[in-house]
């Protein structure tokens, strides 16, 4: 453990949990802290021998509400659950007490994986837009799309018959008569 305690530095603290018959080792990293572990070559991979992937470990920063994660090439994120249990020791579902323990963890994981998803998953922000988007236009802007507005509805009607459109709109108080008059003869 010395060793590892060594190469850690200030950056997270390894240990040794004694429990069930087994050794298991565990590694704290430090808040606002990232440990990358990388295997090594094939013949002197510790991590392998150690039944540990290459990957990172991070801790969000003390009071931050939100994690940042970089992306490495041929390094997988890794992200902890938190199930070693509670100040009593391992879960136990045997007893009421144990069982509603139990389920308090595992909302609390549910809710680590969903913001963790979340965290990872977040589509890229949407880049802004060029051009004036909010305010109004002026009086010669807006005639001329109305005007197209007008070219548009002549030609979505009955594109088989435009002169028929055109007696639609007059008829519909979209004109004068003497255009009527025009059109009908």
């Amino acid at each position: 453990m010395t060793k590892i305690n060594a190469q850690l530095g200030g950056i997270g603290k390894a240990s040794v949990n004694y429990s069930g018959g087994g050794e298991n080792l565990k590694i704290q990293v430090n808040a606002g802290k990232t440990i990358n572990l990388v295997a090594g070559p094939k013949d002197f991979d510790a991590l392998s021998r150690l039944g540990i992937a290459a990957g990172v470990l991070t801790a969000p920063a003390t009071g931050s509400t939100s994690t940042t994660s970089t992306k490495q090439a041929g390094v997988t994120p890794t992200f902890g659950l938190g199930l070693t249990g509670g100040a009593t020791g391992p879960l136990d579902i045997s007893t009421k007490s144990g069982a509603d323990m139990a389920r308090s963890t595992l909302l609390q994981v549910l809710s680590s994986i969903q913001s963790t998803y979340q965290t990872t998953n977040a589509p890229p922000p949407a880049a802004s837009m060029p051009g004036n988007n909010s305010g109004s236009a002026n009086a010669t802007t807006t005639a001329q799309l109305a005007n197209y507005n007008l070219a548009l509805s002549l030609m979505n009607t009955d594109p088989s018959n435009a002169v028929s459109n055109i007696q639609s709109i007059l008829n519909s108080g979209g004109g004068g008569n003497s255009l009527l008059s025009l059109l009908s003869g």
